[in-house]
Formats: C-alpha cells, structure tokens, sequence
C-alpha cells in the first residue's frame, strides 16, 4: 500500500518540478517578447506609447485570468465512502463518551 503511495508521490513531485522548469521558461520568453515589442513600439510611436499598450495589455490579461479563474466552478465533493466518519458525528460521540464516563463514577 505504501510503496503505491511512495511511486505516486515521486511522480507528483517530477511532475510538479517539470511544470515549474517550464514556467521558469515561460517567465523568460514573456521577458524578451516584451522587451522586442517594447522596442519596436517604441521606435515606432515613442516610449510613452509603447508602456501604455504594453501595460495595458498586461493589465487585461491578468483580468481576463482573474475572471476565468472566478469562473471555474469548485470541484463537487463525493459523498463519504463508508469508513469516513463525518467531524460532526466524532465530536457528538467523543461528548456523549464523556457524559456517561462522568455519570459512571
């Protein structure tokens, strides 16, 4: 059972290490995109041009994420499977446990 877990969360892990590699990358590419689009904005329509419709198309994009990431419905949970004890009913035993420890003495 262990050793199942242990392959998954080394997987997971390689996974998760190659996605952030990726990112890294990414990150790094939107930096020399920006800059080749700031230069030729700039040498076309001057610098204050080229900050203003580089920044404002940073600024819709990360709105545009901001709205789908709102827009994403939370994954439904499942019902409980048989062995899960819901907190409330634990909490409710443990109490009824202590009252009739308490009333035996």
């Amino acid at each position: 059972m262990f050793g199942r877990l242990g392959a998954r969360i080394r997987s997971e892990a390689r996974a998760a290490s190659r996605m952030g590699l990726a990112a890294i990358f990414l990150a790094v590419g939107a930096g020399f995109l920006t800059a080749a689009l700031y230069i030729a904005l700039a040498a076309a329509q001057g610098t204050t041009v080229a900050l203003l419709v580089i920044g404002g198309g940073y600024t819709a994009i990360g709105m545009g994420l901001v709205l789908w990431a709102r827009s994403v419905a939370p994954t439904p949970r499942g019902e409980p499977a048989a062995g899960d004890i819901p907190v409330a009913a634990m909490i409710e035993a443990f109490a009824v446990g202590m009252a009739a420890g308490r009333q035996a003495r």
